[in-house]
């Protein structure tokens, strides 16, 4: 497989497969077993809606 069609399928690990990258992501974060023990989640995000002839205020 090309290089460029291998990062378009896995944009944050371009040399790597995703089950590799996946296992990377997990130990980056504490690994698996400390991810499993989440209780809950809690997000805090902002959206904005961008409609055309809007004016920036």
């Amino acid at each position: 497989m090309a290089g460029s069609a291998l990062a378009q399928r896995n944009p944050g690990c371009p040399q790597e497969t995703a089950k590799h990258c996946v296992g990377l992501a997990l130990d980056a974060m504490g690994g698996r077993e400390r991810l499993e023990q989440l209780k809950s989640v809690r997000l805090q995000i902002i959206g904005h809606t961008l409609l055309m002839e809007q004016s920036y205020r």
